[in-house]
């Protein structure tokens, strides 16, 4: 699966995805659980594509950015 056979397969989890050079952002509302699953279900698909091409994740540069007034108790795993 090629970079853009990523994106488009992230996408179909209704993630917006942003991708430069090697940096991927992966945004998406957090409104229920259903959400963090999807959130989970693309992190998945991404280590996978990653795994594949022989890549690596640099896990210490990776984060989850909260914006609103209210948190949810959201984690996910690389």
């Amino acid at each position: 699966m090629a970079k853009n056979e990523l994106l488009a397969e992230l996408e179909k989890y209704n993630i917006t995805v942003k991708a430069f050079a090697d940096d991927v952002k992966l945004y998406l509302p957090i409104m229920d659980d259903l959400d963090v699953t999807r959130l989970q279900l693309a992190i998945d698909v991404l280590c996978k594509w990653a795994k594949d091409w022989q890549l690596t994740i640099s896990v210490s540069k990776c984060c989850m950015l909260h914006i609103g007034k209210q948190k949810r108790d959201t984690t996910v795993h690389i």
